[in-house]
């Protein structure tokens, strides 16, 4: 029964990592996505 759980909780541990890998890098793709388009219209407010 421990092998069992031992290989359970790895598995369940290497899908949490995947999913946490997964909304961090979502995450960040918004953020870069934002700072730029921030950056954009600074860019055309100071050309103007």
């Amino acid at each position: 029964m421990t092998l069992w759980i031992n290989r359970a909780h790895s598995v369940g541990a290497t899908a949490q990592l995947l999913d946490l890998l997964g909304y961090a890098l979502l995450y960040n793709s918004v953020a870069v996505g934002l700072a730029r388009r921030r950056r954009e219209k600074e860019l055309e407010a100071a050309a103007a």
